[in-house]
């Protein structure tokens, strides 16, 4: 990920492990120490690419911005200042990171490639021929109003309690997002959010393919079992032929 920055924005902007090198052959023995003589001689504000995305990525895993403006050395009024400019200009930059599910989809390569991978590991090659792993995502927001000029304000409150968009995401073996759709209201479900979208819709269109080839995606039981969508058993007997797929099945949808 980090090659994948650097390469499309330069290293001026990233400032990689090459400018840290440099600061290290200065005598900062400390990490800490390196770092915080990095932001304090170079332009009195500056914090490498590395950084960036470690800040960025431990905040969307739930970590504090405190315990991270102390882990990393920086101001933490910095920290949100960061991950913002991050998410916006580096990892929701398609220039940098576009996986077209779309077009791979008719590409027989990318697909054996993801089939293979969701096949390795725990999966010990049985759930050969899965391309993607999906499910729903509710994204908290604050409550709508009428004065808005949205109708059915009731329709975003969500069955957690809270309003919301509901996020339909598809990721791969390796957790990159590669498909998602902000199109449908937190109230509503994830089986009916996913078949509002384009992609369920070429889906039933390539499904005769997609079936002839061994591709499907994996998801919850939340959504209906389609021959490109497989979904868990469910009420199975322990040590049953079903609790065995459900096993195999979940190794796969974890992801």
């Amino acid at each position: 990920m980090c090659g994948n920055i650097e390469a499309s924005v330069g290293e001026d902007v990233f400032k990689s492990e090459m400018y840290l090198k440099m600061v290290e052959a200065e005598g900062y023995s400390s990490e800490r120490g390196r770092m915080f003589h990095l932001h304090k001689h170079y332009l009195g504000h500056l914090i490498c690419g590395e950084i960036k995305l470690a800040i960025t990525l431990r905040l969307l895993a739930g970590g504090s911005y405190l315990d991270l403006a102390a882990l990393y050395v920086c101001g933490f009024t910095y920290v949100y200042e960061i991950f913002h400019y991050v998410i916006g200009a580096w990892i929701c930059n398609t220039e940098i990171f576009n996986i077209d599910f779309y077009k791979n989809l008719t590409d027989d390569d990318e697909m054996k490639k993801a089939s293979t991978a969701f096949a390795s590991g725990t999966s010990h090659g049985i759930m050969y021929g899965c391309i993607g792993a999906l499910d729903g995502w509710l994204v908290k927001i604050k409550a709508p109003s009428g004065r808005d000029g949205v109708e059915n304000v009731g329709g975003f409150f969500s069955r957690k309690g809270f309003y919301a968009l509901n996020v339909q995401v598809i990721v791969d073996k390796w957790k990159r997002v590669i498909w998602y759709s902000i199109n449908c209201r937190g109230g509503e479900h994830d089986s009916t959010a996913f078949k509002r979208t384009s992609l369920y819709n070429l889906l039933v269109e390539k499904s005769s393919e997609l079936a002839r080839k061994g591709w499907f995606i994996v998801a919850d039981s939340a959504y209906s079992i389609r021959s490109f969508v497989m979904t868990p058993f469910d009420n199975v007997g322990h040590g049953s032929r079903e609790d065995d797929y459900n096993y195999f099945h979940s190794s796969c949808r974890i992801w």
